[in-house]
Order: structure tokens, then C-alpha cells, then sequence
């Protein structure tokens, strides 16, 4: 049960309801009978209670857009995401054993990759069993704060060597030959 605190008018106050009636009743006839409820927006001088404007409609139209525009995985989307704006002042088994722990809860996590040298630090990859949660994993972890940074995360280039050996362990020798010459180059 909703309780209404509502004070005495003031006599000045009646008089300039009663002023405004008119007009608001202008307003409520000239509506639509079929418009919905959020076709129905208040205007900058419509006069609501000061109570009644925290009150909204919620609407799914733009959540509805946004989930469909982020559930979207790219056609070039691996297993495997890319992680970069790390603390490079963590411990690498620390950090391991922290994006682990963070991103199993999207799905089981097969392998994590993070090096020291000076060109991989700050970096990480996590590879995941199936594109699905490796999107879940990019959508939900972006801009995550961890050891003070906001997390930068996208799907990586290529899978990853544990993910190439577990779908095909025929074409495992020939991914890592192609890999390794890219880095070289």
C-alpha cells in the first residue's frame, strides 16, 4: 500500500489550479485515444507533481538494439581474445591466475598467454573453447578496472596454439610454422 503525503493548498495555490484547468484539459482531450503509454511524453511546461516526474516507462527499444548490435560476433572472430593496458608491474603468475579467475565466468578458460619482454608487456591472450563465450568475455570485461587500469579487450588475430591443436591436431604443425613467420616479419 502506497502512502501520499500531500500538503494543504494554499488559497493562492487553488486559485492558480483552477486558472490552469482549463488548459489542461485542452491538453488531455486533444490526445489520441490510441497512442500508447510511450507516445505519451510530458512536455517542458505540462505541470506534473513534482512526484510523479522520477517516474518512467522503460523501454526496450534501444536495449533491444544495443544487445542485438553487441551479440553480433564478427565473421573474423576467434577463440582467443586479446588483452593490452595491463599493470605491467604484476607479477606474470599473479597476473595469469587474476585474468583466469576473471574471465572463467564466462566460460572455461584454456590457456593464458602474458609475456615480460618489452614489446609484449602489458598484453595477455585467453583462449576460450567456442567464439559465444570469447564474445560474452569481450562485451562484459571491457574497460574492467584491474590493478588499477581500465582492461582493453578485443578478439586476437589468430587463434591460439591451444585452440588450433584441440580442433585440428592435423593442421597444429603447419599454424605454428605460419605464426612464427609472422612474428619474424
Amino acid at each position: 500500500m502506497e502512502v501520499i503525503n500531500a500538503q494543504v493548498p494554499q488559497p493562492e495555490a487553488i486559485q492558480q489550479d483552477q486558472e490552469a484547468k482549463p488548459e489542461m484539459e485542452k491538453t488531455i482531450t486533444t490526445a489520441s485515444a490510441s497512442a500508447s503509454a510511450t507516445d505519451l511524453k510530458p512536455t517542458e511546461n505540462s505541470q506534473i507533481p513534482a512526484g510523479l516526474t522520477d517516474t518512467t516507462i522503460p523501454t526496450n527499444s534501444s536495449d533491444e538494439k544495443e544487445s542485438e548490435q553487441v551479440d553480433k560476433i564478427p565473421d573474423d572472430a576467434t577463440e582467443t581474445v586479446y588483452l593490452n593496458n595491463l599493470n605491467e608491474r604484476v607479477k606474470l603468475p599473479a597476473l595469469k591466475q587474476t585474468l583466469k579467475n576473471l574471465l572463467k565466468n564466462f566460460g572455461p578458460v584454456l590457456d593464458v598467454v602474458a609475456h615480460r619482454s618489452v614489446r609484449m608487456r602489458g598484453q595477455a591472450f585467453v583462449a576460450f573453447p567456442d567464439r559465444e563465450m570469447a564474445a560474452k568475455a569481450v562485451k562484459e570485461v571491457k574497460g574492467f578496472p584491474l590493478y588499477g587500469k581500465p582492461i582493453e579487450i578485443a578478439f586476437a588475430r589468430s587463434p591460439a596454439d591451444c585452440v588450433v591443436k584441440r580442433k585440428t591436431p592435423d593442421d597444429f604443425e603447419a599454424h605454428k610454422a605460419e605464426r612464427l613467420l609472422k612474428k619474424s616479419k
